[in-house]
């Protein structure tokens, strides 16, 4: 009896020392601050004036001109930074219809937009983009472009 009980004091203490060394132990860690979100500079970034026509061939516009889709706006930089590229999403909405058409449009600029300074651009689409093909002259709507990025002279990507 004896071994018995001394056998039962060793795995009592056995399991003591275990299930001390299971235990969690937590501890307080200081709180990391969390980092603010940047603000964005798409608001400083203001685009006016925009419109879409659509010369066929033939006419006078298009023989200056070039027939095919011309998008036309205005932009101005109220930002602390020089821009070399911008982003947009273009939508024409078809008028009297629920289809639209929209695409993904970037300019770049020759010289930049310095801070504080306007540009009026006139820009055609590329030859993979499909304005020419889903907009023709007659057709009537309204274009919408919004801008959803810019990139810097840094070739760095602002939201």
């Amino acid at each position: 009896m004896k071994n018995l009980s001394t056998l039962f004091l060793l795995i009592f203490i056995t399991s003591c020392i275990n299930s001390k060394s299971n235990q969690t132990t937590i501890t307080k860690e200081p709180a990391v601050p969390l980092e603010k979100p940047k603000p964005s500079i798409l608001p400083k970034i203001n685009v006016t004036n925009v419109s879409l026509k659509c010369r066929g061939n033939g006419t006078r516009a298009a023989n200056v001109y070039g027939s095919g889709v011309t998008i036309y706006f205005t932009i101005k930089n109220n930002s602390n930074i020089g821009l070399k590229r911008v982003f947009f999403i273009g939508e024409f909405n078809y008028l009297g219809r629920n289809y639209s058409h929209s695409e993904d449009i970037n300019y770049e600029f020759r010289k930049g937009l310095e801070p504080g300074e306007t540009q009026k651009i006139a820009m055609r689409p590329s030859l993979f983009s499909e304005w020419n093909d889903k907009i023709k002259p007659s057709d009537e709507g309204k274009f919408n472009l919004e801008l959803i990025k810019v990139e810097d002279y840094n070739s760095d990507i602002k939201n």
